[in-house]
């Protein structure tokens, strides 16, 4: 198998790429002006997350326009529009998810690309069945990662939903209900609220993590491949040298240092 990778992911890993706006300044996100819901803006990935994860950056991308979307999607029921009023909105987000998606798997890919060059850069190279057969263990580990993290991600955005309603019905027992007992409800609503919240950010941690131990798992593997290449390297050329001194019938001298 040859992995194959477009000029831009060669060239250029941090892709620019679009992230719909419009439900943000709907909900107050993007304060100060009116935006038309029809609206975008460019966003790219600043230089300062090529110091991080860039796995994690795109996944934590993922998620904002996947909260975007479902804000889109509550305000409009919440307003009485059709789904079909926000369907153009939807369809934007839906492409930008899987343009990150297939992002996140070319800079995976590249990068196991690279280890896999690491590899044969040893005096007994592997054959290239043996170096295709690792990439698609690294490959394999890699995607179980992601696929790890792709339901911990569903569990965020059931939580993150949950997080939303309570706020609306913290919102709503303020502006209707009496003193007394807005009080009371609103105590109760508001400490589950925060343990979502909290929740929602511990389970944010923890898809970092799966990626990342993914990503390191992979590196590990190569590494270790490598090195054991050149340890069978090394025992090659000392049998050769023992063989050639027994051929001309004497042994190598032993150095008294």
């Amino acid at each position: 198998m040859k992995l194959n990778f477009n000029p831009g992911i060669q060239n250029q890993i941090f892709h620019a790429y679009r992230i719909n706006q419009s439900a943000a300044a709907k909900t107050g996100k993007a304060a100060g002006t009116q935006a038309q819901e029809s609206r975008t803006d460019l966003a790219v990935i600043s230089h300062q997350g090529r110091k991080g994860s860039l796995i994690e950056t795109l996944m934590k991308q993922k998620m904002s326009i996947t909260d975007q979307k479902n804000s889109l999607i509550s305000s409009a029921k919440k307003d009485g529009r059709s789904m079909d009023s926000i369907k153009p909105q939807i369809e934007a987000y839906e492409k930008q998810l899987k343009e990150i998606d297939q992002q996140m798997t070319e800079v995976m890919a590249k990068e196991m690309e690279k280890q896999a060059e690491k590899s044969k850069k040893n005096d007994e190279p592997k054959t290239e069945q043996e170096i295709e057969n690792q990439r698609l263990a690294n490959v394999m580990d890699l995607s179980q990662g992601l696929e790890k993290a792709e339901t911990v991600d569903s569990v965020k955005m059931r939580v993150d939903g949950e997080a939303r309603v309570l706020k609306s019905e913290i919102k709503l027992d303020k502006m209707y209900k009496s003193s007394t007992e807005m009080a009371a409800d609103v105590s109760d609503k508001e400490k589950k609220l925060a343990e979502l919240e909290k929740k929602s950010a511990e389970l944010l941690s923890d898809i970092g993590e799966i990626v990342a131990e993914s990503a390191e798992k992979a590196k590990e593997q190569n590494e270790t491949a490598a090195s054991k290449e050149k340890e069978e390297s090394g025992g090659d050329q000392m049998a050769d040298f023992w063989e050639n001194a027994i051929e001309k019938g004497t042994e190598p001298e032993e150095s008294n240092e």
